[in-house]
Formats: C-alpha cells, sequence, structure tokens
C-alpha cells in the first residue's frame, strides 16, 4: 500500500511539475522545444515557432529539419546525432528560412532530459535569435576587409615612391649628378622635384 501511495506521489509531482514547465514556456520570451529520448520533437513553444517561421504542428517529430537552411541541415541534423549518442548537451549555430525567403540565424542549444531515477526520457533546448549579432559580425568583418585593402594598397604605394627616387638617383647618377634623394630623405613627398642640369631632363613618371 505504501509503495502504491508513493507511486501515486511522484506521478502526481511530475504532472504539477509538467504544468509548470507548460505555463512557463507558453510565455517565455525564449524558443524552447523537447524531445523524446529518441530525439523526436515532442513540443516547441510559440515563440519557438515565430523564430522558426513554421506551425507547432510542422516541427513535431523531425519536421522542424525541414525549416534549417539547405546549406546548414546535415550539420545540424548530424551535431544531433553525436549528441544523442553520447548524451551530452548540443550546442550549435545554424540558420531558419522562413516561407517569406528571410533567414534567421540561431544557436540552439539542447540537454539530456531525465526523471527522478536518472533514466533518460528526451532532451530540452532553447532557440535564440543571432540575426542582429551575425550581422554586426559581418559589418565588422567588411570594415576589417576594407582597411586591410587599404593598408596593401599604402604599402604598394610606398613601395612605388622608393622605386621612383632609386630611378630618380640612377637618372642624375648617368647625367653626373649627386643623387636626389638619400635613405631618408624626402621621404613625404612622393614626386621628386629636380635642380641644376636636370631641370631640363625628362621626368620620370610617378
Amino acid at each position: 500500500m505504501e509503495d502504491i501511495t508513493e507511486r501515486r506521489r511522484t506521478e502526481q509531482a511530475l504532472a504539477e511539475s509538467e504544468r509548470r514547465f507548460q505555463s512557463l514556456a507558453e510565455v517565455s520570451p525564449a524558443g524552447i522545444f523537447r524531445t523524446d529520448a529518441q530525439g523526436r520533437t515532442t513540443y516547441v513553444n510559440p515563440r519557438w515557432c515565430q523564430i522558426a517561421g513554421i506551425p507547432a504542428a510542422n516541427a513535431i517529430g523531425d519536421g522542424w529539419l525541414r525549416a534549417v537552411h539547405p546549406v546548414d541541415r546535415t550539420m545540424v541534423a548530424e551535431s544531433w546525432q553525436a549528441a544523442m549518442a553520447a548524451q551530452r548537451v548540443s550546442v550549435v549555430d545554424y540558420r531558419f528560412v522562413h516561407p517569406d525567403g528571410s533567414i534567421l540565424w540561431v544557436m540552439g542549444q539542447a540537454g539530456p532530459e531525465t526523471d527522478p531515477s536518472g533514466r533518460l526520457i528526451g532532451y530540452v533546448g532553447t532557440v535564440t535569435d543571432l540575426t542582429e549579432r551575425k550581422r554586426h559580425e559581418a559589418a565588422m568583418a567588411e570594415q576589417l576587409d576594407e582597411l586591410r585593402r587599404w593598408h596593401d594598397a599604402m604599402l604598394g604605394r610606398e613601395s612605388r615612391v622608393i622605386e621612383v627616387k632609386q630611378e630618380v638617383n640612377a637618372l642624375l647618377a648617368r647625367l653626373g649628378e649627386p643623387p636626389r634623394y638619400g635613405s631618408a630623405e624626402g621621404e613625404g613627398s612622393t614626386v621628386p622635384r629636380l635642380s641644376g642640369s636636370a631641370v631640363n631632363q625628362p621626368t620620370p613618371a610617378a
């Protein structure tokens, strides 16, 4: 009799815990999902549906994978299978494609869920919208690339300035004139200024 009473208490406690979870998940600002022990989706909350761009019914089982960007789909599926095989936490960034073609970057996280005896009963996880962060990172990367291109262009220009100075000195040497540029002279000028008998000589183009 005591065993039956204890079992009922446990069942009631689990049912109450489930009700609390459902109530919190329904109003949570985070996308929340649950799966069974085989990793098949059994529940997604309203916020998850907004982020993924599909109704809850379409997410059940493996249906949610159809909303994942085709380029990311295999990677996401393999990462999820590996995490389940090891019964470990899964963390992966990927993209959802909405029916209107818009794309949202998300970070998906999930971990094992166990019953009071420690038996695996499924996984519970969240998806977090990373779209704005990814856009910012892309903009920063573009600015960095532009800075690198500018830097390379400046290096190329400085190299050309040195070459021109060397060409001017060589020309003056052929004319019997002393060099116009020393090792540190005229570093700020890109157009050589000649004097003496070299004034009437052609000036090499920079």
